[in-house]
């Protein structure tokens, strides 16, 4: 089975499955489409709440193989922010023309609650041996991006 990954209506490229993918985990890397917008690392994860079902999206720094003991999540504001209601008619999360969303050959979407995409940069000087396995349009730029998804549907 052929899966892509969408943002919106717009192909990021395929996902070239690992064997560690499973019905509820799906693992694998990204082969950009040649006419995908440069790709940011990122999660998605959806909430569903009584009243609330939303995509929150967060950015995380690229991983870098050099610098493996760093956090990956990009830096956050260290300033004390107001919290403040949101107004009913006011969406909560993403919009739905950014929101990832995975899909089969037939085109139906797979449903996940959280996806995950990781901009990986190999060291170049000892490249990991998986590596040579994925197809070299995997590579952008030295960099690779890893996709996680699962569901806690089980």
């Amino acid at each position: 089975m052929t899966l892509t990954l969408w943002r919106g209506d717009h192909l990021l490229g395929a996902i070239h499955l690992r064997v560690s993918s499973a019905a509820e985990r799906l693992e694998g890397v990204l082969l950009p489409a040649a006419t995908a917008a440069p790709l940011p690392s990122l999660s998605q994860v959806r909430i569903q709440l009584p009243g609330v079902d939303a995509v929150m999206q967060f950015p995380y720094a690229p991983g870098i193989a050099d610098e493996r003991h760093t956090r990956r999540r990009a830096p956050r504001s260290q300033n004390w922010v107001v919290l403040t209601p949101v107004p009913p008619a006011e969406k909560l999360g993403v919009p739905v023309e950014v929101q990832l969303r995975i899909c089969a050959d037939d085109g139906a979407t797979l449903s996940f609650d959280v996806d995950f995409r990781l901009e990986h940069r190999p060291a170049a000087g000892s490249p990991n041996p998986e590596l040579a396995s994925f197809p070299t349009t995997a590579f952008r730029d030295g960099s690779i991006w890893l996709v996680w998804a699962h569901t806690n549907s089980t």
